[in-house]
């Protein structure tokens, strides 16, 4: 499967969403619809020497429990702007 790359879409509508973690893993967040109900895949992807494409690492959230991950989500960032728990990126990620 070929490297999908990181697009800035400014369309409403989107419904995949590419975050680089690494120089050689990105996660892709994506609504997708698999028997007929729509969920939220979460998927690590790699390119690496040995292997390039998504691994067995992810997670299916239906789409009816979004809100209440999106509130989860919110309510860490806020606890790790608090207590200080960034990791110190490196100089080329911070102007990305």
């Amino acid at each position: 499967m070929a490297k999908k790359a990181s697009v800035k879409k400014k369309d409403t509508n989107v419904r995949e969403v590419w975050v680089r973690v690494s120089d050689s893993t990105q996660i892709r967040i994506e609504v997708s619809e698999f028997k007929g109900l729509y969920r939220l895949d979460i998927r690590e992807y790699v390119q690496t020497n040995k292997y390039t494409g998504f691994t067995k690492k992810g997670i299916n959230v239906p789409t009816e429990f979004l809100e209440k991950l999106h509130n989860g989500l919110g309510t860490l960032l806020e606890t790790v702007k608090k207590e200080g728990l960034f990791n110190e990126l490196e100089e080329e990620e911070e102007g990305a």
